[in-house]
């Protein structure tokens, strides 16, 4: 956790002005105890403490008590006591259904020059490995949504698998090895579930670092939200995550530029041996719980 949160929040004074942290779960990255910090989750602290009651990983104990419940309020409305100087997510932006609400909100509760802070999962090394990137066009059609499409729910749940990131940095071709979380009969159930209305949580955005850059630029030129790139981090060797911050600004950001030199820069990492790549994997296992926060859905 501590180099998920130097990575996260590079440059960033949490101790100076109002911070805010969407979906800290157990495991928050802005510690109460550093600054005017908030936090905001999917639904209220007891619902919570409910949902994970029983399991290892999340102690209800814990789980961390919320500012914001954003089944009660919209997250634009977080602001009412003040803007804010940085808002963080850490695995949360692709469970969003609405990215493009969910960007223009948050442009709306920050101030001029605050900082959206993201830590965002790889495809490459993640059990989303199967799954088609996301283009331009799914973010649009998806505008105005509250919940997954049925679409997405299916692709999730078929194309899922177990995947070991150590191998996949290895070999991406071991990928084939990896067994699928669940098959064909599943589906009646989703659909069925999904067609009373039920929230059934899921990846909806599944992107490579360069692939988001990329997504990311088409968004804020298509919609003219005032963001520019302050600070990115691609997948380092062994990780499954990569690092992002945007600033409310009126500074333009090239893009496209930024998306193909960080795919230029991946082709030089797939030069490394593999001896060094088992080795940096090796370093991290014991950090891998924190990215079982993947079915933690927020909006």
């Amino acid at each position: 956790m501590t180099d998920q949160r130097s990575h996260a929040l590079s440059g960033i004074n949490i101790s100076l002005g109002r911070g805010l942290e969407i979906g800290p779960l157990n495991r928050p990255l802005l510690a109460k105890s550093s600054g005017r910090i908030f936090y905001a989750d999917h639904c209220s602290t007891e619902e919570l403490r409910t949902k994970y009651a029983g399991n290892p990983v999340v102690p209800s104990d814990d789980i961390c008590s919320l500012d914001f419940d954003l089944s009660r309020m919209r997250l634009s409305e977080t602001n009412s006591s003040g803007q804010f100087d940085y808002v963080v997510a850490s695995h949360v932006i692709e469970h969003v259904p609405d990215l493009v609400g969910w960007l223009r909100d948050i442009h709306g509760i920050l101030n001029d020059g605050g900082v959206l802070a993201l830590v965002v999962p790889d495809k490459r090394f993640t059990f989303d490995v199967f799954r088609r990137e996301t283009s331009f066009w799914m973010v649009q059609e998806a505008e105005g949504r509250s919940r997954p499409s049925v679409e997405i729910v299916i692709d999730h749940f078929m194309n899922i698998v177990h995947a070991d990131a150590g191998k996949l940095w290895a070999d991406s071709e071991s990928r084939h090895e990896f067994r699928r979380t669940t098959g064909p009969g599943v589906c009646p159930n989703l659909i069925e579930r999904h067609g009373r209305g039920e929230y059934i949580d899921a990846h909806c955005w599944v992107v490579t670092p360069w692939s988001f850059l990329k997504l990311l630029g088409q968004i804020i030129e298509h919609y003219k939200f005032a963001y520019e790139l302050l600070f990115f981090e691609s997948t380092s060797l062994g990780q499954l995550e990569f690092y992002v911050q945007l600033r409310k600004s009126l500074v333009k950001t090239d893009w496209t530029a930024r998306a193909k030199q960080a795919e230029l820069d991946n082709n030089l990492i797939k030069t490394v041996p593999i001896s060094v790549i088992l080795v940096a994997w090796k370093s991290i296992l014991l950090k891998l719980d924190k990215y079982r926060k993947i079915f933690h859905p927020i909006w």
